[in-house]
């Protein structure tokens, strides 16, 4: 998706918001730095799957957020392009990985960075 907003022109001077809508679940310490650099929302107060949280005082606090949320989200996704065919192609498939195993700032993760396979 950042290859997208990358050529899509979104997230510069000119069009600043982006495609991207991040969460943050955890402490987000070893994220890359251009994961860091992209504005998220933190959710890491919230970040429990024991069955009590949904009666707890902090699931409140949590819908509370997420609902104030929402309109940034909404706001993200109908500034988003049109669906276009092109997306599922190998250009912009396999590019995407192509640019992450060369990317000093992936570095630690390119090994890991496998193109899908169109069926």
């Amino acid at each position: 998706m950042l290859y997208r907003e990358q050529r899509l022109s979104f997230r510069n001077a000119r069009n600043p918001s982006g495609l991207i809508v991040p969460v943050r679940l955890f402490d987000g310490d070893r994220y890359p730095q251009f994961a860091k650099d992209i504005q998220h929302h933190d959710h890491t107060s919230y970040n429990s799957t024991a069955e009590y949280f949904k009666k707890s005082a902090r699931y409140m606090d949590f819908q509370t957020d997420i609902q104030s949320w929402a309109p940034s989200v909404a706001k993200v996704i109908n500034s988003a392009p049109a669906w276009n065919s092109e997306w599922i192609t190998k250009d912009w498939l396999d590019a995407p990985f192509d640019n992450a195993k060369n990317d000093q700032r992936l570095k630690a993760n390119s090994q890991q960075l496998e193109s899908p396979t169109l069926a």
